[in-house]
């Protein structure tokens, strides 16, 4: 009878995948405010997918820049910034969490003195937005959260300092949905696309070569040393992979293996990429070629960048214009955007 022989795998720095968070609305026994996401922490999961997803954040930059114009007249905001520096972040937060605010603060004669971006990472609201609650760190315990509570403007309002919340049309609950919700799943694609090649680079992950000693197993520290001297000699960012080394007392006991890895990953991830990158631009309705990205097509010429830039310009950059200089409105101030043009000023100037 043949004697059996156990044999036991382990897994080295094994990966967990995480669910995407959920984008919802949640209510807090005891708390004024509506928790974003089941803990609270939906806003830090937008803003890790903008600074890790470099397609995402190529794409808002971009529309921040089209939206912002060649120029942005009107009032001065505040003692510290320009306008501009003001409406870009107000862009920036509307196209990463689908809402941004606006803090105003009146003067003592009741006239609207000042106004601030409010961090949408930071804030916070009641169900019917009605209360806004800001705070510089959310992941404490509740109770030991410190937050500024603030109210919703008012044009007859007497409220020393208030705030406006600007939300995507489509936002039906508390919170808003956001532009590229449709594609969350192929942003953590793309992240995990490069962590996937950037630990094959450093050779964190994957073993892919088996080198074998038949000459006996020498001593541990023999074996740290000839392991040490190998690593130094074949592995770094220039020699991707790793290897399995093993001390066998004879060829007869050497380890086997069929493959560790396959020829085609490369391809396969780059037709993945391709995919995923697709599905953020489609969820902007966006040609990638806008944003410096090029397809295929390398005959990608200035007459189809300017039918492309228009329909662009039409579905997505003006009603952000027009949301923008409608919000500034209600507050009493004049906001003039001049679009964005590459040489000539063929447009007029968004009033409206």
């Amino acid at each position: 009878m043949d004697k059996k022989v156990q044999v036991g795998f382990a897994a080295i720095n094994q990966r967990v995948e995480r669910a995407i968070p959920e984008n919802k609305s949640t209510e807090l026994r005891g708390r004024d405010f509506i928790a974003w996401g089941t803990d609270n922490k939906y806003p830090e999961f937008l803003y890790k997918c903008y600074k890790e997803c470099s397609t995402l954040q190529s794409v808002i930059n971009g529309i921040v820049d089209y939206v912002t114009g060649n120029q942005i007249t009107g009032c001065k905001p505040n003692p510290n910034e320009e306008l501009e520096d003001v409406i870009a972040k107000l862009i920036g937060d509307y196209l990463i969490y689908g809402c941004a605010y606006i803090n105003i603060i009146r003067s003592m004669d009741g006239r609207n003195a000042e106004i601030y971006w409010m961090d949408a990472r930071k804030t916070r609201t009641n169900e019917d937005n009605t209360v806004f609650f800001y705070s510089e760190d959310w992941s404490k315990s509740y109770g030991r959260v410190k937050t500024i509570v603030l109210p919703k403007y008012m044009d007859n309002g007497k409220d020393a300092s208030s705030v406006i919340m600007i939300k995507t049309p489509q936002s039906r609950e508390t919170y808003p949905s956001y532009l590229w919700e449709s594609a969350v799943k192929s942003v953590t694609t793309e992240i995990e696309i490069d962590k996937y090649h950037l630990n094959e680079i450093t050779n964190n992950f994957s073993v892919s070569a088996i080198i074998n000693f038949n000459n006996g197993t020498p001593e541990d520290e023999q074996k740290d040393e000839i392991e040490k001297s190998i690593n130094e000699k074949f592995t770094g960012s220039e020699n991707a992979g790793r290897f399995l080394l093993c001390f066998n007392d004879s060829a007869e006991n050497a380890a086997t293996i069929e493959r560790l890895t396959t020829d085609d990953y490369d391809e396969r991830y780059d037709s993945l990429q391709k995919r995923v990158r697709q599905s953020i631009f489609t969820a902007f309705r966006a040609n990638p070629n806008l944003f410096g990205i090029p397809t295929e097509n390398l005959g990608f010429s200035n007459e189809e960048y300017e039918s492309a830039f228009k329909l662009f310009n039409r579905t997505v950059v003006r009603p952000i214009q027009k949301m923008i200089v409608r919000t500034f409105e209600k507050i009493g101030l004049s906001v003039v955007i001049e679009p964005f043009t590459l040489e000539d000023k063929t447009e007029e100037n968004v009033t409206e």
